[in-house]
């Protein structure tokens, strides 16, 4: 009985001295800890930092940017061509609201519409055995029932026939 009492003052004390230290690294940590500065009212929030704040203080300034009379030229320019190109495309989509769709793709076949011709334009890829008159009226078919083009008969077709 003597023993059990012995080896439970032993525990004891191993489990006092386990807590004590544990104590005592505690204290030392939270005295070590380096301190977190917390925005204060008056610091802006990070949703709130102005552009200016991220500008790297030794970077030179930069002055506005002066364009030459040969930039400025190009410059209209390329305001004209962007302007008929988006004229062009408003004509394309409200003349054809079905170009968007296309191509039209198969494993035999690759079928697109050029605009400026009014065409389209099929090309194929029969295998050996496979009949062209069958490959020609099931990309018609598709175009009519996939790309939901009701007067696909309007436009010429262009066929392109390369055998495999």
């Amino acid at each position: 009985m003597d023993s059990i009492n012995n080896l439970i003052r032993k525990k004891w004390f191993l489990l006092t001295v386990i807590l004590t230290v544990i104590l005592f690294l505690l204290i030392a940590m939270s005295f070590s800890k380096p301190k977190i500065n917390t925005l204060s009212e008056n610091q802006p929030q990070p949703d709130q930092v102005s552009p200016v704040d991220d500008i790297d203080s030794n970077a030179p300034p930069v002055a506005p940017t002066a364009f030459t009379p040969e930039q400025l030229k190009n410059i209209e320019e390329q305001r004209k061509i962007d302007e008929i190109v988006g004229k062009r495309e408003i004509e394309i989509k409200t003349k054809y609201p079905w170009f968007i769709k296309l191509p039209l793709r198969g494993q035999k076949y690759f079928v697109y519409f050029d605009q400026n011709q009014s065409t389209f334009v099929g090309l194929l890829y029969p295998k050996s055995g496979d009949n062209v008159e069958d490959m020609k009226a099931e990309v018609i078919a598709k175009l009519r029932q996939e790309i939901q083009i009701t007067d696909v008969e309007k436009y010429p077709f262009e066929w392109k026939i390369t055998p495999e």
